[in-house]
């Protein structure tokens, strides 16, 4: 191993050394005189080492004091730090050049008496001599003397301006990750977790020619071809259980062509759900690469033929190979070279002296015999090419025969080379004895994302991970010894992402006579993924199969006979899946038999696979169903896959909504009545409101002061009305939506009322109407306290309303049946009749009518109050007479009753209050 290759450590190990022995040198030239020649030259050639190695560390060395000042900086130190002479830095602190900060360890390692070693490297921020700044990594240890006692520091600094900077665009490309879905030229699919589309890019709408309505809500299943969509479905589980990376299965447009691609699954979130992304990337240009290769094969004009790699019998060969060799094509197919006679025994020596473990051959000069005899002089090389995911071997012969017409052969041969090696799709590189790159191909480039001009001149070590190169560099020497290796490597491409390929390396010659390395190469990164995918795929789908709470039946079109059952079909008929196995469709589906195989053929045909049928269950119960049936492939057979739903209960429901439809007629007229009343209680406040601002707008100059302000209170008055109107309105609009909330939790009651009589207090003091309440301290109920202080709201304001001046308004509170409360509003007011009792909560009859003051009423604050009363399980009730006065009481659960504390009022006044 060289200087260049030493690990920091190592470097590290070697300075310590060789100070240590520095300093057992200088201690042995002062006690020993006679030794001193001898001593002086061992310590100039450990100084020299010394240096050596300082000058060959890539990374920045500086050697301080004790103290912190520089006694000795490496060439890489002066470069990193813009400095020209070492002299420039010898005297300085170290702390100039490596700027201080928080947890900058380096910097105090090994001060006088301290023998810590630091673990692991520090961040700091590097000062050039020209004041600009940079990231810097650096090591930093304690140079003992002989006598184990610290004498210098050593500091070892890496720039890793570079590494930040990639750190940052990474963070960069994340944050643009939502631009790049709008704008990636691949399928992009958004699925919930039972695979049904939620979102889809642009791509998948132009080029499959559905509509974004058409995809929303479907099963992704749909853009694949119907024989292929259970294959589909069960690779997709696979990839989700992370046991193969992609999906070979084609999408299909809506005009039935089939586009071949990859597709790739993973879980994520959307708008806050869980969900499943797809990424679909069209290979057509791969399989076009195919073809080229094919129109290549048989187009060439010199004999080439495939082989199988295992008994070595050709599966093709060109026209070009029946010319040369006289055979015709049912001579040739299944047959060897050998079987043949193409093939020599002194051939075959030659071949193989020059061929790898595996018959890999490049460019060997053999004699070849034609059908009739002829000796053919050719140049063959053969390797391993894979067509169409199969691996054979490829034979390229070139025909040498004529000394006269070598030379111009070879030409062309150089040129179908190049054309090959440019053209084929594997990656191929020519290196030399070091490792460099002298030639490669377009494939190379693609792959490793650098350019050609990047490639040539540099080492293959480029492409490989630090801890890797090793390996790389002892496998040159192996393949220079004469051995071909054949293995799967992963390398590293210029972005820093990572591909497996399978490399073939064998050695060659080169045209200078120097000694080089052939490497072929196929990125089989998607192989290897589909390999898993595959096996992965398999398992999810017994296990889908198996599993799955819908209901499902495996069966044969031509018989009827029940092929396969998963559990939930099981439990749903009543019988063990190994009885289901043995019936037949007909010993469920109540329909005839001919009738059965005629739905059987409809589903089989494609015409139809949506059924609605009564299935009889083991115990002899029959059930409505809803039957999908679709033909599939499975170990290349036809069969009918049905998923069933039960749909009794769906009927049931769907009659039942049927019954309710006159029931939402008669609401719907209700609502309308209440609309008309509503628009006639609406315009009359606004009528007065509008007439009183006109009268301010025209008249302002000739009203007193006296009559501005009776007008001031007039409109505040019809603004209270209209906005205690219109908050009515909203309420009761938003229960009839449903958009109120019903939130229960529990709080003290007197409390809480004593809350709602504080927003009350305006119109009961402007007519001098005494509000009083009886509620003990310990009651506390469990309602919606947004509904409850509305119902309080409503129900006070309505006694306030039909209560004249100087009256009483009371409110009282006590236990009811167990676990329940009763709480009473009172007035001594106008009371109702009869009549308007019995119609007090009917939308469609106006019982509104005026205040003992003209204040207005719509009789919907006592609907709302209805309504949110039974939403907690109570009823109001209502006792009034004419000029007696009114009673509204209902009922509200109570979570407990709270013990008092604390005395908050004496005597006969505790639990009772006036407002």
């Amino acid at each position: 191993m060289t200087d260049q290759n030493l690990s920091r450590e190592q470097l590290i190990f070697n300075l310590f050394a060789l100070q240590q022995k520095y300093d057992l040198l200088k201690q042995s030239i002062e006690s020993d005189q006679l030794r001193r020649r001898q001593e002086e030259q061992a310590l100039r050639e450990d100084k020299e080492r010394y240096r050596s190695i300082l000058h060959a560390s890539p990374d920045a060395i500086a050697i301080t004091g004790l103290d912190g000042f520089i006694v000795l900086a490496s060439p890489a130190a002066l470069k990193m730090f813009g400095y020209d002479h070492e002299e420039e830095l010898i005297g300085s602190q170290i702390s100039d050049a490596i700027l201080p900060g928080a947890g900058n360890r380096a910097l105090h390692t090994g001060v006088p008496g301290s023998r810590q070693r630091l673990q692991g490297p520090d961040e700091y921020r590097g000062l050039r001599k020209n004041g600009s700044l940079f990231d810097i990594e650096v090591n930093s240890e304690v140079i003992l003397d002989a006598g184990g006692e610290p004498v210098r520091k050593i500091f070892i600094a890496r720039d890793i301006t570079d590494r930040k900077s990639a750190e940052e665009y990474l963070r960069q490309t994340r944050h643009n990750y939502e631009t790049f879905f709008n704008t990636i030229d691949e399928f992009l699919f958004v699925l919930d977790e039972q695979g049904n589309i939620l979102h889809t890019n642009s791509i998948v709408v132009d080029r499959l020619g559905y509509s974004t309505e058409e995809l929303t809500g479907k099963s992704v299943l749909l853009v694949h071809p119907p024989a292929r969509r259970e294959e589909a479905g069960r690779i997709v589980g696979e990839m989700l259980q992370g046991l193969t990376e992609f999906c070979p299965v084609p999408l299909m447009t809506k005009s039935g062509v089939m586009i071949p691609v990859e597709t790739r699954v993973s879980p994520g979130f959307w708008d806050g759900k869980p969900v499943i992304f797809g990424v679909t990337k069209d290979i057509s240009k791969l399989r076009f690469s195919e073809e080229k290769f094919s129109k290549l094969f048989y187009l060439n004009p010199s004999a080439c033929g495939l082989s199988d790699l295992g008994d070595q019998t050709y599966f093709e060969v060109n026209e070009a190979f029946y010319t040369l060799f006289g055979f015709d094509r049912h001579e040739v197919i299944g047959k060897t070279a050998m079987e043949l006679g193409i093939l020599t025994e002194e051939g075959r020596k030659a071949i193989l002296s020059k061929a790898d473990q595996d018959g890999n051959v490049m460019n060997t000069e053999v004699e070849l015999v034609a059908k009739n005899g002829e000796v053919k002089h050719v140049l063959l090389s053969a390797g391993n090419v894979h067509v169409q995911d199969k691996a054979y071997r490829f034979t390229f012969v070139h025909d040498m025969t004529g000394r006269k017409r070598s030379q111009d052969a070879l030409r062309e041969s150089e040129l179908r080379y190049r054309t090959l090696f440019q053209t084929s799709p594997s990656g191929i590189m020519v290196l030399d004895e070091h490792g460099v790159i002298l030639e490669a191909n377009s494939v190379i480039s693609r792959t490793t994302q650098y350019s050609y001009d990047e490639l040539i001149g540099n080492n293959i070590l480029v492409l490989s991970d630090s801890e890797k190169q090793q390996k790389v560099t002892a496998n040159i020497q192996q393949i220079l010894q004469g051995e071909s290796l054949e293995q799967e490597v992963v390398n590293r491409k210029k972005d820093g992402t990572r591909c497996t390929f399978l490399l073939r390396e064998t050695a060659i010659t080169l045209p200078d006579g120097r000694q080089g390395i052939l490497s072929v190469s196929n990125d089989i990164t998607e192989r290897k993924r589909a390999e898993e995918a595959l096996k992965e795929s398999e398992r999810r789908f017994k296990k889908l199969f198996e599993g799955h709470n819908a209901i499902m039946l495996q069966i044969e079109p031509g018989t009827g006979r029940i092929l396969d059952a998963n559990d939930a079909a099981a439990a749903f008929y009543g019988y063990r899946k190994e009885e289901l196995r043995t019936l037949h469709i007909h010993q469920i589906n109540t329909l005839t038999e001919e009738q059965i195989r005629i739905e059987c053929d409809t589903a089989i045909s494609e015409n139809r696979n949506y059924f609605i049928l009564s299935h009889r269950l083991a115990g002899g119960e029959e059930r409505m169903v809803e039957v999908h049936s679709s033909p599939i492939e499975l170990q290349e057979k036809k069969i009918l896959f049905s998923i069933i739903h039960d749909i009794t209960e769906r009927q049931r429901a769907e009659a039942e909504i049927l019954e309710k439809n006159e029931e939402l007629v008669r609401l719907n007229a209700e609502k309308d009545k209440f609309f008309s009343i509503i628009a006639h209680d609406l315009r009359s406040p606004f009528n007065s409101f509008l007439g009183l601002t006109q009268v301010l707008a025209e008249d302002m100059n000739l009203l007193s002061k006296e009559e501005i302000q009776l007008y001031a209170q007039s409109m505040r008055s019809s603004a209270v009305n209209l906005y205690r109107l219109l908050e009515n309105l909203l309420e009761w609009s938003m229960l009839q939506r449903g958009l109120t909330r019903f939130e229960k939790e529990p709080f003290i009651l007197k409390q809480k009322i004593t809350e709602c009589l504080l927003q009350i207090m305006g119109p009961a003091r402007i007519k001098n109407i005494e509000l009083t309440y009886e509620i003990p301290d310990d009651i506390e109920i469990e309602a919606d306290t947004h509904m409850f202080e509305t119902m309080i709201r409503n129900l006070v304001s309505n006694a306030v309303k039909f209560t004249p001046k100087g009256g009483r308004v009371s409110i009282s509170a006590q236990p009811a049946s167990e676990g329940y409360v009763e709480i009473s509003v009172r007035d001594n007011g106008i009371g109702m009749s009869k009549h308007i009792i019995s119609n007090l909560f009917n939308i469609d009859t106006p019982t509104n009518r005026k205040g003992t003051e003209g204040e207005r009423s719509t009789g919907l604050g006592l609907i709302i109050c209805r309504d949110f009363i039974e939403q907690h399980g109570g009823k109001i009730r209502v006792h009034s007479e004419e000029s007696k006065g009114s009673t509204f009481s209902f009922s509200l659960a109570t979570s407990k009753i709270k013990p008092v504390y604390e005395q908050q009022r004496r005597g006969s006044e505790s639990g009772t209050g006036t407002r």
